[in-house]
């Protein structure tokens, strides 16, 4: 059994549409848990978030400009369950081979906003809402490496998962301006690819008796957006 808290601190410049700049504040809770039964072992992790937005726009037009504000907030919840089952690759069980599956669904919602600074020039913006799921099949390798290297036995992971999204694939909302606000255009985000190559790395070295350090990395690569992530930290078991 864990818990978890995750703060993300974003920043936002863009130069389509005039120039724009803003934040994304991001603040997460997880619990986790895992359980197993011989050869198989369950894990299930929730996750409940807060997001805090702003978004700055400077339009021109002609020989003068004018500059908006917009602050949004949102949230979030999500919950993935996690099959798999132990394959011993050698006789003392230091080398493990894992098929895996996984489900997850996560929804957002970000309410909406209207532009200060601009009168009626201000955009008025509704809120949004997502649901997505994914389900992913692959496999992870575990094992006890590197007693000659690291002077103790530290363990090693790859993870290899195809994985498909189910429901809604894009944000959508209402965009129009404050001086006519019966008129209005609905306004999506960029659209991608449902199916996705998941592959992902990691090594924790022990310190001390209770102490781990942990190096992970991971990759997400799907038709339109790929991803790369990395992180290093310090876990302490008790």
């Amino acid at each position: 059994l864990g818990a978890a808290f995750t703060a993300n601190y974003g920043d936002l410049t863009a130069s389509a549409a005039d120039t724009a700049d803003g934040h994304l504040d991001s603040y997460y809770a997880n619990l986790f848990g895992r359980y197993q039964s011989k050869r198989w072992a369950h894990t299930l992790i929730l996750t409940g978030g807060w997001n805090d937005a702003k978004l700055n726009r400077t339009v021109d037009y002609g020989a003068g400009s004018y500059r908006t504000e917009g602050n949004t907030n949102g949230w979030g919840l999500g919950a993935m369950y996690e099959l798999t089952y132990d394959i011993y690759l050698n006789e003392n069980k230091s080398s493990i081979l894992q098929p895996l599956f996984n489900a997850s669904v996560v929804t957002t919602r970000m309410d909406g906003y209207r532009e200060t600074g601009a009168g009626n020039a201000g955009l008025s913006v509704d809120k949004q809402e997502w649901t997505t799921g994914t389900l992913a099949l692959g496999g992870r390798w575990m094992g006890l490496v590197g007693s000659n290297l690291f002077g103790r036995e530290a363990l090693a992971e790859l993870r290899v998962n195809a994985a498909q999204d189910l429901g809604d694939d894009r944000g959508e909302t209402a965009v129009g301006f404050l001086a006519n606000p019966g008129y209005t255009q609905q306004v999506r985000g960029a659209k991608v690819g449902r199916t996705a190559l998941q592959i992902g790395a990691g090594l924790s070295v022990p310190v001390g008796t209770q102490g781990t350090i942990f190096v992970n990395g991971n990759a997400d690569i799907r038709n339109g957006a790929s991803s790369l992530n990395g992180s290093i930290g310090y876990r302490y078991d008790f």
